[in-house]
């Protein structure tokens, strides 16, 4: 057995918290992973070489910044595990996944909710835009995370019927967003402030 290989089973069969104490050295890191810069609307990776990391270690383990993915991950508190795509089998992402893509210097982490030719629908779970991304694009696919200690793996029958639910949920999401904004909007007209604290 090969080198990378033995390192990659000795990682498979780590503890939960040799595993987690190894996320910052996988990453290449000092105390903050993300580096400045993340977006706070983005589930977003900053300041780090993510395909360089996946190129020598085979997966990428880190904390993500943003909201774009809430419920399910939530802001500087969860460990997301990545691994590469292999683009040379030719497999692709299906509706579901959770993709790790590459927009300009910013790694962003959302969820597949189409496959076309040549490029998927993305959209964060907690995201009204969908966004049209390039199959050369594509980084990596979440398989699995930590929500605090607490392991899910993204082939648990618990975790696909989360995201089947939440998709199917999606017109009445969008309509809740909608009226919410639209209700703000009047309440403001009338001098109101909003909420001074951080939403999740």
């Amino acid at each position: 057995m090969s080198d990378q290989a033995v390192a990659e089973k000795t990682r498979e069969t780590m503890p939960i918290s040799d595993r987690m104490s190894a996320v910052h050295t996988i990453a290449g890191t000092g105390t903050d992973v993300l580096g400045e810069g993340a977006s706070a609307s983005d589930q977003c990776i900053v300041g780090v070489d993510i395909e360089s990391v996946l190129a020598r270690e085979g997966l990428f383990v880190s904390t993500t910044v943003g909201i774009s993915m809430f419920p399910m991950l939530r802001n500087r508190r969860d460990t997301i595990i990545i691994r590469p795509l292999d683009a040379t089998s030719g497999k692709r992402l299906a509706v579901g996944d959770v993709a790790l893509y590459r927009v300009a210097d910013r790694y962003v982490l959302h969820r597949v909710i189409g496959v076309r030719d040549g490029w998927y629908a993305i959209r964060g779970d907690n995201c009204v835009t969908t966004e049209h991304v390039a199959d050369k694009q594509i980084l990596g696919r979440l398989v699995e995370f930590y929500r605090g200690t607490r392991h899910i793996s993204c082939t648990s029958p618990w975790y696909r019927c989360y995201w089947r639910v939440w998709l199917a949920i999606w017109p009445l999401r969008l309509c809740w967003k909608q009226m919410r904004h639209s209700v703000g909007n009047v309440l403001r007209r009338f001098g109101w402030q909003g909420l001074h604290h951080e939403p999740f």
